[in-house]
């Protein structure tokens, strides 16, 4: 095969079969985040153990709310289709108006599906 139609193939296979992935928010310790207690742990501890979240909500009434997430996705394009994986895990924590926490929420999505 000549030079110049081996590099054709090669760009039309990466165009073809073209990949691509992004990732948002940034990774947190999920271990510490498992450490948190409901009606003790205050936002403090909360932003010493995980620092400082990707979203902060305030509201009216003195209550807060952090969020926390990190994602990773990624896309396969083949002829005609395109397959997609993401994986990632989310934490959401209220604080009361003394600024313990009252909820968590955690969300995980395994890296198989």
């Amino acid at each position: 095969m000549k030079p110049k139609w081996l590099a054709i193939g090669i760009i039309l296979a990466l165009v073809l079969f073209g990949c691509a992935s992004a990732e948002i928010g940034k990774k947190y310790d999920t271990a510490a985040a498992n450490k948190i207690e409901i009606g003790k742990t205050t936002e403090a501890e909360v932003l010493a153990m995980l620092g400082t979240p990707l979203k902060t909500k305030i509201n009216q009434d003195g209550t807060k709310k952090y969020g926390y997430a990190h994602i990773e996705s990624k896309v396969v394009a083949l002829p005609f289709a395109a397959r997609g994986r993401a994986a990632g895990d989310k934490l959401i924590i209220n604080f009361d108006k003394n600024g313990v926490v009252s909820e968590v929420e955690k969300t995980s999505v395994p890296a198989n599906q």
